[in-house]
């Protein structure tokens, strides 16, 4: 539980400078606040679900972050119901690739 703790504490740390970074105009583009913060938390997410093995918890916050980031990655033709529909498919075939042995 601490390691969970502390993981959290520094990612939110890293995404408390990244928001500051955005604020000095640090990155090429000034990116909206509210989808960089959805967008920091989305890649914890992400993270702590790579070690679970839970692959929902990995294509599902990607996606969404595909869809806040749609202009800038130049994805706006498959923007926003292929891509949830990928995630989810992507999330079941992964979830029978590596299933967890009891």
């Amino acid at each position: 539980m601490k390691d969970k703790k502390m993981y959290w504490a520094i990612y939110l740390v890293i995404a408390a400078a990244i928001i500051l970074l955005n604020a000095l105009d640090v990155f090429p583009e000034r990116l909206n606040l509210l989808s960089l913060i959805v967008a920091v938390l989305m890649g914890g997410v992400v993270v702590a679900s790579l070690i679970n093995l839970n692959f929902y918890g990995v294509f599902i916050p990607l996606s969404v972050i595909g869809i806040l980031f749609a202009e800038e990655l130049r994805i706006t033709a498959i923007t926003p119901v292929p891509i949830i529909v990928i995630a989810i498919l992507l999330s079941v075939a992964m979830q029978i690739f590596f299933k967890k042995k009891i």
